[in-house]
């Protein structure tokens, strides 16, 4: 298993008329693990956002002549150096000013920004199962000539209606269940023993 790390940073814009030109910024941070296996994208869990900054940034009628500049360092002043979320701000803001003749700053825009801390995840792909392992390497055995439990169930192997099998490494189980648990693991139960896996037809 590996894993690394990035920070994509999500956001999310909305806006009042009744302001006196102010930009807020929410920052929150939360962590999301991922797994990057070639069988799926999906989320192994996410964290609630923890918010832990709030910051305003009053923009006066001279700087909303060119409001990027002056949100771009306001930006970078709490470390968050991307251009796109500088721009939508600007755009943003440009857009409720729009109505306003003089560049009146009557409004109140929040950002809100989540500082993801992303881990990725390799995961182990999932083994072939039971129709990939070595079958002709798995011996059945009557099941009288066995005592003890099958260490899947717990139950008995002496078992007339179960037929059991003896597997490379030496141990024995419930057909029904090795071939169970072989559909998500290519290694014995007990002992961890691998088995070679290959395509293997009837």
């Amino acid at each position: 298993m590996s894993f690394e790390i990035s920070s994509p940073i999500p956001y999310l814009l909305n806006a009042n008329g009744f302001g006196n030109g102010v930009l807020e910024v929410q920052l929150s941070y939360l962590e999301r693990a991922i797994s990057v296996s070639s069988f799926s994208q999906r989320i192994l869990y996410e964290t609630q956002p923890t918010p832990f900054n709030n910051a305003l940034f009053y923009l006066s009628v001279h700087q909303l002549q060119h409001p990027l500049f002056h949100i771009r360092q306001f930006l970078y002043s709490l470390n968050i150096r991307r251009e796109t979320i500088a721009r939508q701000i600007a755009s943003f803001v440009a857009h409720m000013c729009n109505g306003n003749t003089g560049w009146n700053s009557n409004f109140y825009v929040i950002a809100r920004v989540d500082l993801v801390r992303v881990i990725r995840i390799e995961e182990q792909p999932r083994a072939e199962g039971w129709r990939g392992v070595a079958v002709e390497r798995l011996s059945k055995l009557k099941s009288e000539e066995e005592k003890g439990d099958c260490s899947v169930c717990l139950d008995e192997l002496d078992c007339e209606k179960r037929e059991v099998i003896r597997i490379p490494c030496g141990h024995v189980y419930h057909e029904s269940c090795i071939f169970k648990w072989l559909n998500s693991s290519n290694s014995c139960p007990l002992c961890r023993s691998s088995f070679p896996l290959h395509n293997v037809t009837n």
